[in-house]
């Protein structure tokens, strides 16, 4: 094994986990709200074409790491869309905040 390939490995395991603490603090904190849909769009779309190019290159180390980016970017999306839709949810047009107490009786409260 030459030093570019060792060099290549060691930079995808730090790649493939760079976004891991932020997935993680996402899904802690239930919000996505620290996170911009331009930076996941665009995280996205880079990562197709990353994929593509190691795969036409025959990148191993590029292919395994930008296909775990991509995937943890991807769980992000999901996450922030999953939490945005919670808050949605739960306040109406009138500016009301949904909520239910002990009983399952649902009260509506002004922000």
């Amino acid at each position: 094994m030459n030093n570019n390939l060792i060099i290549g490995y060691i930079a995808t395991t730090l790649s493939s986990i760079l976004y891991l603490p932020q997935l993680y603090h996402m899904i802690q904190r239930k919000s996505g709200k620290d996170v911009s849909y331009v930076f996941l769009s665009l995280s996205l779309i880079a990562g197709i074409f990353w994929i593509a190019y190691g795969t036409l290159d025959n990148n191993i180390p590029v292919i395994i790491s930008c296909s775990t980016i991509f995937t943890t970017n991807f769980l992000m999306l999901i996450a922030k869309l999953t939490y945005e839709t919670d808050i949605i949810n739960k306040v109406n047009l009138f500016g009301k905040k949904r909520t239910h107490d002990n009983y399952g009786i649902l009260n509506d409260e002004f922000l």
